[in-house]
């Protein structure tokens, strides 16, 4: 929690807080965070976050790990400090509209976990949930919540290995609080079914659509609705 904070200048275009964060673990100290807003002018204020850390160790392999850490655990905290900006400074204030930048590291974010077959608590987070009105569609199956998920996941871990996602295309049309997106996804994927001698490969260009917000609790944007509309397979591919 935050638990101390003092503003260090103010005047009516610049707000500069420090906080000090009492948190560590036994790899780093978050030390202190400093928020610096500079309104840009009635509707929009830039906002810039530093942190401050001490690293528990000289060890170049736990100062490494400390570091991956890092980068799991601070956006957990942005918006936290977001929120106590927008108490402190007693006033609501708009975020800036999706940028085709941070859907695309959207995109190679959430590709690289499911590549990676990582745990279904490091994919659900690109997800919107708790959202009811979430969709994830696939030409097979629906999802509109996380047991139907995780569900989902069990499933296709189970049966491809050696995947591939890839962003071949993809248009973006940004709006106030959302963007639509068109993509055209290359994935490939290996399947073996026993006594089968050999594995089989699908390869196909998928088209999708989707609906992409900011998390409430982060702000970083993650898929509303994640549409494959069309599987478009490779000559000699194999199909699921």
């Amino acid at each position: 929690m935050l638990v101390r904070d003092r503003l260090l200048y103010n005047d009516r275009q610049n707000y500069v807080w420090k906080m000090d964060i009492p948190e560590a673990t036994n790899l780093f100290i978050l030390y202190i965070v400093t928020i610096n807003a500079q309104k840009i002018d009635d509707n929009y204020t830039k906002v810039s976050i530093t942190v401050e850390l001490v690293l528990q160790s000289q060890n170049r392999e736990e100062r490494a790990q400390a570091l991956q850490t890092l980068k799991a655990y601070l956006p957990k905290r942005i918006g936290e400090i977001i929120k106590f900006l927008q108490h402190r400074d007693g006033q609501g204030f708009k975020l800036a509209s999706l940028s085709e930048l941070e859907i695309s590291q959207l995109a190679q974010d959430f590709y690289e976990k499911l590549d990676q077959h990582a745990p279904p608590e490091e994919i659900t987070p690109f997800l919107s949930l708790a959202d009811n009105d979430f969709k994830m569609q696939f030409p097979s199956s629906t999802l509109h919540n996380h047991e139907e998920f995780n569900q989902w996941y069990k499933n296709a871990v189970n049966t491809f290995y050696d995947e591939i996602h890839a962003v071949k295309e993809m248009t973006v049309k940004c709006q106030a609080d959302r963007a639509d997106v068109n993509a055209i996804i290359h994935w490939e994927g290996s399947t073996w079914k026993a006594p089968n001698a050999y594995s089989k490969r699908v390869v196909a260009d998928a088209q999708h659509g989707w609906e992409v917000v900011r998390s409430p609790d982060t702000f970083k944007p993650i898929y509303k609705s994640y549409i494959v509309h069309k599987l478009d397979f490779a000559p000699g591919s194999s199909k699921p």
